[in-house]
């Protein structure tokens, strides 16, 4: 029973072996029914839909088709009579079914005799399809996007209509609404529901499921979650077997509660289960071999080994090599799979629509690094296996578990740290337009604030220091105290303002004021003039920089202003035979971490502070004491990734004195601990101390080190400020750098003034006939602490 028809269209059968399209095919066997026709393909209209597209679809197939069918109208004959059984089977009611029954499909008369009756079950079946395609436009590529948002919501959609109009449903039957409006104005939302459950990846296998805070199903099937890095996979195959055998406990078959400890790799051992083919028992059909690439597939690093034996000798290398890092990047040390979720499901609406994971990311903060190897840290007969080193640290990621590492990682955050050429931005990140940064945000409040507790320090002096400390407390160093800077902050002021009609005690703003005035002098203020005394000349920066300050912090948890010496008066009452230089002859303080150094014109301390609950505390540590004052000066302090230098440089005075001027001059050189607070004082390759001493003509005192160090060269350069007794400068510039704990003077060199100065002294008669024969052209300087007078 053939229908045709002169027109034909270009009918597309989805999942058919006749399309040309990268969808899974289902009829690669057997065609497609003409039922199934119609599910796969777009030919149904609103119209009566012709047999010829099908007709069409079994030719097309029978070409394409492995199975190869010779009579190609036999084919398409059968497929319509398997249609005809199926609407028999499916579509008809039990007397129909009696009446066809007796019909023979292999008749060319029975079939006759059954057509009216074919075609108008036809007929319905094909206008059931139609109205089912008005009700949803059926798209199977809509199957690419299976388990998506859209698809549920079209689904329920679906399924809401079917259940409405349904031939189980008789009382939605008679509905007056179409099933075209419906259909076009209900509407399906699904909210997206999300997993934010943080401990699915780096998990440690030696952890308990609580350690991860695993619950109910992942709980249950934690270690289907978790998989050994096992080194002997890789390095010792032999042994990763003896291992395996080992882990399933050998027992005797006399002495079943002893279990024998195997050291031989014999497959015999092995359970049916620890083969990948249970029919081979071979080295190469272990499941040791699938673990192997399980690690290799589900860490986020390459990794290396690193072996010693029992004389500590080292071999090392690459362990494995991962073949998906960027798909693994958080399984840094462990492979960790997803494979139970947790169970815990958050809503937009509970997170907020704005923050959720389609706005979130991950933030991997690099600091550049080297590593060393150092081998009194290493045990013997042991192997280390650590992720690549020229990509992480010594670093726990998300697993918060610490790993053990041969190597010793030394940050180096200066690289990218400002130097001091960068003047007030120094210490701060040194970034390019090739950056991604993060900017911190502050509100105009927080300006207004930050800004305001500071005012009150008006006529205090020039600020020469202002820094905060890790706390965010901020101190305020002043210099040139008393110098009579007019106020000029002031909001309000009395004026005598009777002329404009108002009282003489009113206030009101001064700019304001200031414009309405007629007539009047204003009240509460004084004359500064007289009172005003102009210095015959500006200090020096020099001086400046090394006089004695006025100190103030301002806490920002109390929003408090105070002077430095009352707030740290706990703290300086430490220092016993310092404590009034503290207080006052302070010249600088400076903050690393919670290390400060205090400079005075004595004195250089550096120690640990406490701070809780808003208050400094002296802590336990022992502090670093040492002199700071002429002839026996201590340099500024240089900070080195957690180590502060500096150095001390002190006159001998156990040197026997002599006629001549020359005097000796100990090098000292030092290291804080700023985490560990220890102090380590540092000798020369000989266990000793340098000593300086200079062959001029003149009594020379030191006044000051400055000690800076150089990063490329990694050498300190200290730079010694000397004047004679007429203050003519001399330099003194030592270059020196730190090997295997000691250090080492790798130039000394003494920049001098080109005159005749001379200073002589009297411990004996040799200089007696210069004085007596060389005219006296200066003023003479005494000085009774030395026993010299200098021409």
């Amino acid at each position: 029973m053939l229908f045709t028809s002169t027109v034909y269209s270009n009918v597309v059968v989805y999942n058919s072996i006749t399309n040309d399209k990268k969808d899974e095919k289902f009829d690669l066997v057997r065609p497609f029914t003409f039922l199934e026709y119609l599910n796969y393909s777009k030919s149904l209209t609103r119209d009566i839909v012709q047999f010829t597209d099908y007709q069409k679809y079994l030719e097309k197939w029978n070409i394409l088709t492995e199975v190869s069918y010779v009579d190609s109208a036999t084919q398409i004959k059968n497929q319509f009579v398997v249609f005809l059984k199926t609407i028999t089977l499916n579509y008809t009611t039990n007397e129909e079914k009696r009446f066809l029954s007796n019909i023979d499909f292999n008749s060319s008369s029975d079939l006759e005799i059954a057509a009216p009756f074919y075609t108008n079950k036809i007929k319905e079946i094909l206008l059931y399809f139609a109205e089912k395609r008005d009700t949803y436009k059926l798209d199977l590529l809509l199957v690419e996007n299976k388990g998506t948002i859209d698809s549920i919501q079209s689904y329920l959609k679906t399924f809401v209509i079917e259940t409405i109009f349904g031939d189980d449903n008789p009382t939605f039957n008679n509905l007056t609404v179409p099933l075209s409006t419906i259909s076009t104005q209900i509407q399906i939302e699904v909210e997206n529901g999300y997993d934010n459950f943080n401990d699915y990846f780096d998990l440690d296998p030696a952890k308990t499921p609580a350690f991860y805070n695993a619950m109910d199903t992942r709980k249950k099937y934690f270690t289907a979650n978790t998989n050994i890095n096992d080194s002997t996979v890789f390095l010792d195959y032999n042994q990763a077997i003896i291992n395996l055998i080992n882990s399933e406990q050998v027992v005797l078959n006399d002495l079943q509660n002893l279990v024998v400890n195997i050291n031989t790799p014999d497959l015999e051992l092995l359970q049916d289960y620890d083969f990948i083919d249970y029919t081979s028992r071979t080295i190469d059909n272990v499941k040791l071999i699938l673990n192997a690439e399980l690690i290799k597939k589900f860490t986020g690093t390459d990794f290396y080994y690193l072996s010693t034996n029992n004389n500590n000798e080292v071999l090392s290398g690459g362990l494995f090599t991962a073949t998906s890092p960027y798909s693994n990047l958080l399984n840094i040390n462990n492979p960790a799979t997803l494979t139970i979720p947790s169970t815990a499901t958050v809503f937009e609406r509970d997170v907020g629509l704005f923050f959720k994971p389609t706005k979130r990311g991950i933030i991997q903060l690099q600091t550049p690094f080297k590593y060393y190897i150092d081998p009194c840290t290493l045990k013997p007969n042991h192997v280390y296996i650590f992720p690549d080193p020229d990509s992480y640290g010594n670093v726990s990621g998300v697993s918060k578990v610490d790993h053990e590492t041969p190597l010793t990682f030394k940050m180096q955050g200066e690289d990218i740290q400002k130097n001091i050429s960068s003047n007030n931005a120094l210490g701060n990140t040194f970034v390019t337009d090739n950056d991604f940064t993060f900017d911190s945000y502050h509100s105009n409040e927080q300006r207004t604030k930050a800004k305001s507790f500071a005012t009150t320090l008006y006529n205090k002096g020039v600020v020469n220091q202002y820094f905060s400390d890790v706390y965010g407390n901020t101190f305020i160093g002043f210099k040139q105290q008393n110098s009579n800077y007019l106020n000029n902050l002031a909001d309000k002021i009395n004026v005598n303002v009777s002329q404009v009609g108002l009282s003489s005690t009113s206030n009101i703003l001064y700019l304001s004021s200031i414009e309405n005035l007629l007539t009047g002098t204003l009240s509460g203020t004084q004359t500064l003039s007289s009172n005003i005394i102009l210095p015959s000349s500006n200090p020096s920066i020099y001086n400046t920089r090394n006089s004695v300050g006025a100190f103030y912090i301002y806490k920002i948890g109390t929003d408090i202003l105070s002077p430095l010496s009352s707030e740290f008066g706990d703290i300086f009452s430490k220092y016993t035979n310092q404590i009034t230089d503290l207080k006052n002859n302070l010249i600088s303080i400076e903050s690393y971490n919670d290390t400060f150094v205090f400079t005075t014109t004595a004195h250089t301390i550096i120690d640990k502070i406490n701070y809780k609950d808003n208050n400094f505390y002296k802590s336990s540590s022992v502090p670093l004491i040492l002199d700071n004052k002429r002839n026996n000066i201590t340099s500024n302090p240089f900070l080195i990734n957690n180590m502060l230098y500096l150095i001390t440089y002190n006159l001998d005075t156990l040197t026997v004195l002599s006629a001549y001027n020359t005097r000796v001059f100990n090098f000292n050189m030092y290291s804080y601990n700023i985490n560990t607070n220890a102090t380590t004082r540092l000798y020369n390759r000989y266990n000793t101390n340098e000593q300086f001493s200079y062959t001029v003509d003149t009594k020379l005192d030191v006044y000051n080190a400055t000690l800076v160090h150089n990063k490329k060269l990694d050498i300190f350069n200290i730079a010694l400020n000397i004047k004679d007794t007429n203050k003519n400068f001399f330099l003194h510039n030592i270059q020196a750098e730190i090997k295997s704990g000691a250090y080492i003077i790798l130039k000394d060199t003494v920049y001098h003034p080109n005159n005749v100065n001379v200073t002589v002294n009297f411990y004996d008669g040799s200089f007696t006939y210069d004085i007596i024969t060389n005219t006296i052209v200066t003023t003479p300087i005494t000085s009774n602490t030395n026993g010299t007078i200098t021409f």
